[in-house]
């Protein structure tokens, strides 16, 4: 989910499981599964798009491994030296690419899954406290590089960027904290073919104040050189200082603003960087520091959850749903089942519109006045979380496990199977713990009765997702 001003650092199980499904098998065949035993827990373990080549992080000795065969053997990949990798990124927009940073100046890239790897250099090391990658969604070859300058006492966050895919590395600006190509997603647009090529969006620092409440929005279409940068009013006539946070959600770009003296914030929206609106939440859900998650958006909404739940150890949420310029907020569904970190149980079935599903606590006064245990129910929505409904196996309440107790790191699957949806659950009142599911699933995203219990009590791994 994008959820993605949320990073969740997730890890999988020690014994990685390897499943071998041919698309000409019959319903009768069963999968091949081939277990190789680790001595550590693999970190960030993603799928190249539409290929069985597999990379994570060993993260102790900070090695690579890659598989060919959908995890069924592993090797390090001989290019590489040992014992550098700080973090591996893959390119969203290019499914060939990877990226491993160290901690030096030198960095690794590939254009073949991996098979390859070459050495480029960037002078700046990447940054600590978000993304060091943010990528352009119509020319892969543009790469925003979010760095740090610790030749002093402190490290001093700066930007730099390439058009030529690390071939060369230039200089953005400094004093930023966090940079994005304003086209950081395939269904954005300015409306410019030149602006949406070039224009960077960019949380800066005050001019004569390091504070936070300072912070500024700034844009530019010529890489910031000679000045050339432009604060946009965010507001009716005016610029907004305190900006928190810029996030690209499909067709729609989200900025975050705090208040001077209090924890309240704002979100501004713009689905152009051109013009800007204030988000109008309902007037009972104020939005404030840390209590909000943007889950998703589709090509006419996007969607939010704002804690309402006064438990700091036991939260609740509110979703709701934007109208189509991402300015009114309408309540959809409240009770939505979130953790400590922001992590709300949230999953969008890939590759058809408008299907999701989430989590609810059902017993949300009892949690709230006596701090009773959480008695969690599913729900899924065929309108964009518009209606919600049960899920249902065999006539029974069907409830699944999500994201807020995830059992594995990064992507499960090799690409999207539009309909395919699996998950670890059990039917009754509410859910039980994880090591009491089953597995089901449906291969019509959920719309009949056909969530099947496949194995009961067994191969206990999250796989909600398409």
């Amino acid at each position: 989910m994008y959820t993605r001003s949320i990073w969740r650092y997730l890890l999988l199980p020690a014994l990685l499981l390897s499943s071998n499904f041919s698309a000409v098998c019959s319903k009768k065949d069963k999968p091949r599964l081939t277990a190789t035993k680790f001595e550590f827990l693999p970190y960030n373990v993603n799928y190249f798009d539409d290929s069985d080549v597999v990379m994570f992080i060993d993260p102790i000795s900070s090695n690579v491994y890659r598989s060919t065969n959908a995890g069924e053997s592993w090797e390090m990949p001989k290019d590489l030296p040992r014992g550098a990798a700080l973090s591996l990124t893959l390119h969203p927009w290019k499914s060939t690419r990877a990226f491993m940073m160290t901690s030096e100046e030198l960095h690794w890239k590939t254009d073949d899954r991996g098979e390859t790897w070459q050495k480029f250099v960037v002078e700046k090391f990447p940054s600590l406290y978000r993304d060091p990658l943010t990528f352009h969604a119509g020319d892969p070859d543009r790469i925003i590089w979010n760095g740090m300058d610790c030749s002093g006492i402190f490290c001093d966050e700066l930007t730099m960027y390439t058009t030529d895919n690390f071939k060369h590395t230039k200089y953005l600006r400094d004093d930023t904290d966090g940079c994005y190509w304003a086209k950081s997603d395939p269904f954005f647009s300015t409306g410019d073919k030149k602006m949406d090529l070039n224009r960077i969006i960019c949380v800066t620092r005050g001019r004569f104040s390091p504070w936070r409440t300072d912070y500024r929005l700034l844009i530019s279409d010529n890489f910031f050189s000679a000045g050339d940068e432009l604060e946009p009013e965010l507001e009716l006539g005016r610029t907004v200082k305190g900006i928190i946070n810029v996030a690209p959600v499909t067709k729609y770009l989200i900025a975050a603003a705090a208040s001077d003296n209090t924890d309240e914030m704002s979100l501004y929206v713009s689905d152009d960087s051109i013009k800007w609106h204030k988000a109008v939440f309902p007037h009972e859900h104020k939005l404030r520091q840390e209590s909000y998650t943007v889950l998703e958006g589709t090509n006419y909404s996007i969607q939010i959850d704002i804690q309402n739940s006064g438990r700091p150890m036991k939260p609740m949420g509110v979703f709701l749903t934007s109208n189509s310029n991402g300015t009114y907020f309408i309540r959809n569904i409240e009770h939505t089942n979130r953790n400590e970190w922001g992590v709300v149980d949230f999953e969008k079935v890939m590759g058809i519109q408008g299907i999701v599903m989430l989590n609810i606590v059902e017993n949300f006064e009892a949690v709230e006045k006596i701090n009773e245990e959480k008695h969690i129910r599913s729900k899924m929505s065929f309108d964009d979380g518009r209606d919600f409904m049960d899920l249902n196996c065999d006539g029974h309440p069907l409830h699944l496990h999500s994201v807020t107790d995830i059992s594995n790191s990064g992507r499960v699957f090799t690409s999207p199977a539009p309909g395919l949806v699996m998950g670890i659950g059990n039917t009754g009142n509410y859910l039980k713990h994880y090591m009491e599911g089953s597995l089901y699933i449906s291969d019509d995203a959920g719309i009949k009765d056909l969530f099947l219990s496949l194995l009961k009590r067994a191969l206990r791994t999250k796989f909600i997702t398409p």
